[in-house]
C-alpha cells in the first residue's frame, strides 16, 4: 500500500526505505508471519 503510494515519489520511497532495516518493505505474507509469531509469543508466556 506505501509502496503504491510512493512510486511516483522515487525520492520519498529512497528516504523513507534507508530507515528500513533491511531495506525494503515486507510483503503482507511476512507481516501475516511477524503477526502470527508474536502473538504465539505472548500466548506462551501468559499464565491462566
Amino acid at each position: 500500500m506505501v509502496a503504491d503510494m510512493l512510486k511516483t515519489w522515487k525520492d520519498a520511497m529512497d528516504e523513507f526505505l534507508k530507515q528500513q532495516p533491511i531495506g525494503c518493505l515486507g510483503t503482507a505474507e511476512e507481516m501475516a508471519q511477524a503477526v502470527l509469531w508474536l502473538s504465539a509469543r505472548v500466548g506462551a508466556s501468559s499464565s491462566a
